[in-house]
Formats: structure tokens, C-alpha cells, sequence
């Protein structure tokens, strides 16, 4: 599975081998890795830009969009 790390951390994989993880994509195929790591908040899955994973669709934030209709009347400057 590929996670896309954002917030660097240290993994012991098997317990032993110390691994550090840096900004970026991984793939791993290490269930432990990947349940700890979204569930702590280090990484996020990596998704198609069709299917999006609950992870990252409540990162993602829609752009203000501008008001329709007539403008405000303003003050005269009188």
C-alpha cells in the first residue's frame, strides 16, 4: 500500500531495524506500519484522484467562492 507521509517519524520494523520516514510516499506492505502510522496521524493512503480515502477529504478544504448578485450600495462620499 502506498501512504503518503506527512509528518516524519521512526519505525522498528519487526522491532529491530530502525527505519526513518521523511516527507514523501512509501509502499509498504507492513500492516502494523501503516494501521499506527494513519492512526497517529504521520501518514495518510495514497488515493486516485477519483476515489478519495476518508483520511483525506476532511483535509481537503473548498476555496471561497464569491458572492452572486448586486453589489452593496455604498455611502456617498458626500
Amino acid at each position: 500500500m502506498k501512504l503518503q507521509i506527512i509528518k516524519p517519524f521512526d519505525w522498528a520494523h519487526r522491532g529491530v531495524e530502525i527505519v526513518s520516514y521523511d516527507l514523501g510516499e512509501i509502499d509498504t506492505t507492513d500492516e502494523d506500519l501503516i494501521r499506527v502510522a494513519i492512526d497517529q496521524g504521520w501518514a495518510v493512503r495514497e488515493t486516485s484522484a477519483h476515489h478519495s480515502a476518508p483520511e483525506t477529504s476532511a483535509m481537503r478544504v473548498e476555496p471561497a467562492r464569491p458572492k452572486r448578485g448586486r453589489k452593496p450600495k455604498q455611502p456617498d462620499p458626500a
